[in-house]
């Protein structure tokens, strides 16, 4: 009889709850290509290559359905599509759905292209709903699947201060992933190879570098999974490129921000995304105009003094919705969650999003890009300086319509949190990234709670 450690039984586990993934993937993928591949046989196949009989066009055919599965795969997985387990349901099926639009949008387009004629969209358009209707099962089913052979690990949330950070709140609130069994408040001289003993993981809440250090070695050698609140340092080394000096190791930061073919592209992608955008956009525009006009008969636009990168000062132009007097003492007041400072047309615009769209005046211009750090008014970026000195790493990139911090966070995103998510951007951009982004804030468009302003009480 042999006798299996912990860690053998946990890599065992690892292994197994891996290959259910790959098989679940799979699964998804297989599907729609072959509901692609039905659809390319019966209905475009033949009046685009009508020698397919040949053993040449059979390989033809075979590739046309093997790039749509890359391309889906890939689409797929930078949306997050395939991230059973770690997404909500709702968020899965919108980056799957994305991904079909995106890559049958695509297609029809090459499909014109080698048939020199548009083909039937509504052939397009039947397959789409086929697919939509599958993903939306698939959704359902392999995340009940997913935890019913995974149970939530058996968490202990360890902090130092007076009482826990909001992320133990949000924990909580993922309760069919971790499970929160115990709360400990920590201080130096802590025991943590006892504190974390008989858990699945540990979660650490901002903490000193010491005690920080101590309980990710415990965690390391106990081979404990850990959830930790990443600091400034966090985001600056995961971005550094790792060299040698003769025999030792050692981290490179450049902090240099894009380099100049980066930037050429990332204005090139602007001018290319905002200009038609804004054109297809103009007639909503006229409405929102009038729908303000009409509202109370004060100005349509909003102009306010924002920074963008090396602190440059510009002006932002909104769609107003908030009253004309709304800061009329002069001081910057933040939106809160029920602010009477918002017209009955701001209510509407400010959920829509449309109160965003004339900022593509300010991208044309080149005062912002499409993606970055989200400008902030001056007086408000004074005060945060004053408490996070850091804030002002954000000002190394041009600030953005959209950004990580928008997409992954919320209005009401504490400030040092949206610090780090802008940081993650700045120190990790890439062209993907950026398109990522883009069809990630289509989703926040339809999220009420992205637009929840700060509560009462609240400073920031």
């Amino acid at each position: 009889m042999y006798n299996i450690d912990g860690d053998t039984m946990r890599n065992v586990l690892m292994n197994f709850k891996r290959t259910i993934l790959m098989l679940i993937r799979f699964t998804n993928l297989a599907v729609l290509t072959a509901i692609f591949a039905y659809v390319w046989y019966t209905h475009y196949s033949q009046p685009i290559l009508p020698g397919a009989a040949t053993e040449f066009f059979r390989k033809g055919h075979w590739l046309v359905v093997i790039i749509y599965a890359v391309l889906l795969m890939a689409f797929t997985q930078l949306n997050g599509g395939y991230r059973v387990g770690d997404f909500r349901i709702s968020e899965m099926i919108y980056s799957n759905f994305i991904s079909i639009f995106f890559i049958n949008v695509i297609y029809y387009f090459l499909i014109a292209l080698m048939w020199r004629a548009f083909p039937q969209l509504d052939v397009m358009i039947y397959m789409s709903i086929i697919q939509f209707v599958y993903v939306f099962l698939w959704c359902y089913v392999s995340n009940k699947l997913y935890f019913k052979l995974f149970k939530a690990r058996r968490v202990i949330f360890l902090y130092e201060e007076d009482q826990p950070s909001l992320v133990l709140d949000k924990m909580n609130r993922r309760y069919d992933k971790y499970n929160i069994t115990e709360v400990v408040r920590i201080a130096y001289g802590v025991r943590f190879s006892e504190v974390i003993r008989g858990f699945d993981a540990v979660a650490l809440d901002r903490v000193n570098p010491a005690l920080r250090e101590q309980c990710i070695r415990e965690c390391y050698a106990q081979n404990k999974r850990l959830y930790l609140v990443p600091s400034f340092n966090d985001v600056i080394l995961e971005s550094s490129m790792m060299i040698n000096l003769l025999d030792t190791p050692l981290y490179l930061m450049k902090n240099r921000g894009l380099s100049f073919e980066q930037e050429l592209i990332k204005r090139a992608f602007d001018l290319v995304i905002s200009v038609p955008v804004l054109i297809v956009l103009s007639p909503i525009m006229l409405l929102v105009s009038c729908m303000i006009k009409l509202d109370d008969g004060g100005s349509v636009f909003y102009k306010q003094d924002r920074l963008t990168i090396g602190g440059k000062v510009f002006q932002i132009y909104k769609f107003r919705s908030m009253r004309e007097d709304a800061e009329k003492d002069g001081k910057a007041v933040l939106m809160q969650k029920k602010d009477d400072r918002i017209t009955r047309v701001g209510k509407i615009i400010r959920k829509l999003r449309l109160d965003e769209i004339p900022q593509l005046i300010n991208v044309i211009k080149g005062d912002m890009s499409l993606i970055g750090p989200r400008p902030e008014r001056p007086e408000i970026a004074e005060a945060y300086y004053k408490r996070m000195p850091e804030f002002r790493f954000r000002l190394t990139g041009k600030a953005g319509i959209t950004g990580y911090a928008q997409v992954m966070g919320k209005y009401n995103t504490t400030p040092y949190d949206k610090l780090v998510f802008d940081l993650m951007y700045l120190e990790n951009y890439s062209f993907l990234f950026d398109l990522k982004i883009l069809l990630m804030t289509v989703k926040t468009v339809f999220d009420v709670d992205a637009t929840e302003g700060i509560g009462e009480e609240e400073k920031t």
